[in-house]
């Protein structure tokens, strides 16, 4: 499972098949071609758990050495990942973002 995996230094972009293979595996992300990048919205029922929720995202992506451009809003946070190395989307992407719905399922139970 990509939630037990940990990010590599070498890695290659994805091709469509690949890529619409892990989406299976995180229902929740949308690939936006154009931009050549993954992404989510994370809703909050408070203000402060967007920028909280941006902190813990930032420790994992310190942790794995693959870091996601993080967008706050009032009760909403965006997550974008892509692998500039890569020149696309990559297998990291995806751990990343298996690993982020890991931390936002934390938020929903509290």
């Amino acid at each position: 499972m990509l939630i037990d995996e940990n990010c590599t230094h070498t890695t290659q972009s994805l091709s469509a098949a690949e890529i619409s293979d892990y989406l299976n595996q995180t229902p929740h992300w949308n690939y936006d071609e154009s931009r050549n990048l993954l992404s989510r919205t994370f809703k909050f029922s408070r203000y402060s758990e967007g920028p909280a929720f941006a902190v813990r995202v930032g420790e994992m992506a310190d942790q794995q050495d693959h870091h996601p451009d993080l967008h706050i809003h009032y009760k909403k946070c965006i997550v974008e990942f892509t692998t500039h190395s890569a020149k696309g989307v990559s297998r990291n992407d995806f751990i990343c973002a298996a690993r982020t719905d890991q931390i936002f399922a934390q938020f929903k139970a509290a």
